[in-house]
């Protein structure tokens, strides 16, 4: 509703000013569909799109997203010493 208040510019006349601005803004959606060398919100890409991963194809097709997390996963392996160290610490 407050989408629709803000579109009025003639006070006197709210009903007119509001399908005047709604009419204007579903005119700038359907050029801005069409606009293929400018990014809108319809050809952006998605803020973590995995460009180069392939979905899993024995998944259902609503787990199939190109997306990868934020950070990236790494695994460490420990030695014997750092180990110790760390219980010792982790214990105390």
């Amino acid at each position: 509703m407050q989408k629709l208040k803000s579109y009025i510019q003639n006070k006197t006349h709210p009903k007119g000013s509001i399908a005047e601005g709604y009419i204007n803004a579903e005119h700038l959606t359907f050029c801005y569909m069409y606009f293929n060398d400018i990014e809108t919100r319809f050809n952006r890409s998605e803020h973590n799109c995995d460009v180069g991963a392939v979905p899993n194809a024995s998944a259902l097709s609503i787990f199939q997203h190109k997306t990868h997390g934020l950070g990236a996963s790494t695994n460490n392996e420990l030695s014997l010493n750092e180990w110790t160290k760390i219980s010792a610490v982790a214990l105390s």
